[in-house]
């Protein structure tokens, strides 16, 4: 046994420092995202006459926007990004500590043909729509509830343009 500890000092000759202040004040924290200033990608025709007719134009890209409340909460979330992620890690965009049923990265909701999308990122407790577990991705539409592990509840309340 005495050569398991060679190696190792007592804990009065190293000096260890004390533990500061732990964990977060808050139970939900948002990441902010600052996203780069719109420029208009379409060209002036007047300047730019030469232009070809079978050319691609790119128009503007409209950001929508959607607007989730978490039921136990009554707090309102807005999803304005291509990719929203849901979580008890600090890095998802909605960061949700308090229920110990949520995993790290549990959900995300992306854009895709100018609609929202809930897709579960293999969770331990799954994520349901009409308590169903999803396997796949699901449309998100007004007036929709979906629910992440058996009793976090959130309701979509709104989907616009930005």
């Amino acid at each position: 046994m005495g050569e398991l500890l060679l190696g190792w000092k007592d804990k009065s000759e190293v000096y260890i420092p004390p533990i500061k202040k732990q964990g977060f004040t808050e139970d939900v924290i948002l990441r902010n995202i600052n996203l780069p200033e719109e420029e208009n990608l379409i060209p002036d025709l007047e300047e730019n006459a030469d232009i070809d007719e079978d050319a691609t134009v790119f128009a503007p890209f409209k950001v929508r926007c959607l607007i989730l409340e978490r039921v136990k909460t009554g707090k309102q979330i807005k999803v304005d990004s291509g990719e929203f992620t849901i979580g008890k890690q600090t890095e998802n965009d909605y960061v949700i500590k308090d229920n110990p049923m949520i995993s790290r990265k549990h959900a995300r909701i992306y854009q895709r043909d100018c609609n929202f999308w809930l897709e579960d990122l293999n969770s331990l407790n799954h994520t349901f729509v009409n308590d169903k577990v999803i396997s796949e991705p699901v449309k998100l539409i007004p007036g929709m509830k979906f629910r992440l592990s058996l009793d976090e509840e959130f309701k979509v309340i709104e989907i616009m343009e930005n």
